[in-house]
């Protein structure tokens, strides 16, 4: 009927449209044909949560960063593990580096460690460098370089800078295997390239 889309999924949030809810909860969080308001995104959010995994996610993290809403990390963990559940491979991110650092309830490095394992079957290059580092030590998880080094390498080839600096200096010094410096050079040279200093 002409109008602008915010005003449509407004109209659809108000009449009880849980995904008209969450499109409109996101135009007021990141300020899409509206001026920004954190607290109203955070009223449409958490209503579409009750049924929209992408709102369960979302309304989880405003949560977790207190954007419109007071910072409540556990129950950021509890929205946010919703949607991990239903298999949001963003959100099996974010939960399993909750677990990892604590956030919002106790740390568990063993379900962080399947949590990124499924997201790393979905091809996410974060998930793969974070099982690279759990297994690579100084985590509550036996040491695997062999792993970890494996992981590097799969999170380095999908252009993750960090990643490719870590796979560098496994292959360099030998972390897992015959040292390979010539082969070190040019993921340290990827890595520098994306400004991974440290390279």
């Amino acid at each position: 009927d002409g109008l602008p889309i915010h005003e449509w999924f407004e109209r659809a949030a108000e009449s009880g449209d849980l995904i008209g809810a969450f499109n409109y909860g996101v135009c007021l969080a990141e300020g899409v044909g509206v001026a920004r308001d954190e607290t109203r995104a955070a009223f449409w959010l958490r209503r579409a949560a009750e049924g929209i995994v992408n709102a369960q996610y979302w309304y989880g993290r405003m949560l977790l960063d207190g954007r419109g809403v007071p910072a409540d990390p556990a129950e950021a963990r509890r929205w946010i593990g919703r949607a991990a559940d239903a298999g949001m491979t963003e959100a099996q991110v974010t939960l399993a580096e909750m677990l990892v650092n604590g956030r919002g309830g106790p740390r568990d490095h063993d379900a962080a460690r399947a949590l990124f394992e499924r997201a790393a079957a979905n091809g996410h290059a974060g998930a793969m460098f974070a099982l690279g580092a759990l297994h690579g030590g100084g985590h509550d998880l036996p040491v695997d370089r062999a792993a970890a080094l494996q992981w590097f390498q799969r999170a380095a080839e999908l252009n993750h800078a960090v990643a490719q600096m870590m796979y560098g200096r496994y292959l360099r010094k030998g972390l897992a295997g015959p040292a390979d410096p010539e082969g070190a050079k040019p993921w340290l040279r990827r890595a520098l390239d994306q400004g991974v200093q440290e390279a």
